[in-house]
């Protein structure tokens, strides 16, 4: 019975101390980058940051097949009417790094694996300019729906994620060892959006909150089986 408790609770206590500690590092980063939105990028900082600024490319943007803008994201789901409803003939995305400059200063962003919510938007296009997109034949009509939307080089973007220095390291990124980035850290929020999304900030101190719950009673209840074992 002893080694039973055992094999139980030294599992379960070890991986109580686990959830403990990243909920705690995700209650102290939520905390810091609630503190305020970083919009002087000559004051950057490594660790969760929320930064506010204007889009600018890294290399070549994207050409965006439904508007024609130069872009570094689009999202599209393109859309043929019918009587009984929009039939999806495909749904599309494609996003490549970028910069977000503001008062004098910059950060290199790496979109992949963010959440990405750009303004979403439904417009009727012409079937030509959606044929890198979906397959269109020729009963699809001279115009189809396309629902997404874009973040356009230039336009205004919010970014919250993990901040670190290049510090001149190997890797795909260019730029000096003193510039940062922002890019997809394993178990912590990675948001770039056209605006700062409502509540998005108090929805990750409940989430580290009910994190630190769990842990603590995943802790006491690993500890009380130890205890047991050793009673």
């Amino acid at each position: 019975m002893e080694l039973e408790l055992v094999a139980f609770g030294a599992p379960l206590l070890a991986g109580a101390a686990w959830l403990l500690d990243r909920a705690e590092r995700l209650r102290r980063d939520v905390s810091r980058a609630n503190e305020g939105t970083i919009t002087d990028l000559t004051k950057m900082r490594e660790g969760l940051v929320g930064i506010e600024g204007r889009i600018a490319p890294l290399d070549d943007p994207l050409l965006d097949a439904v508007t024609g803008k130069s872009v570094v994201y689009w999202r599209w789901s393109v859309q043929r009417s019918e009587q009984t409803g929009p039939v999806e003939l495909a749904r599309r995305s494609n996003r490549v790094p970028f910069r977000v400059v503001a008062d004098g200063g910059e950060v290199i962003v790496e979109p992949h694996r963010a959440q990405v919510r750009p303004h979403e938007v439904t417009l009727e296009v012409p079937v030509d300019s959606v044929r890198t997109i979906a397959p269109v034949g020729r009963t699809d009509g001279p115009t189809l729906i396309a629902e997404g939307g874009t973040l356009d080089v230039g336009a205004h973007v919010y970014v919250l994620g993990v901040a670190e220095r290049l510090r001149g390291g190997a890797g795909p990124f260019r730029g000096r060892p003193d510039q940062f980035r922002i890019r997809a850290v394993r178990g912590m929020p990675f948001v770039v959006a056209a605006s700062l999304p409502d509540k998005l900030l108090g929805t990750l101190r409940r989430t580290a909150h009910r994190a630190l719950v769990v842990g603590a009673g995943a802790f006491v209840g690993g500890a009380s089986l130890l205890l047991a074992a050793l009673g």
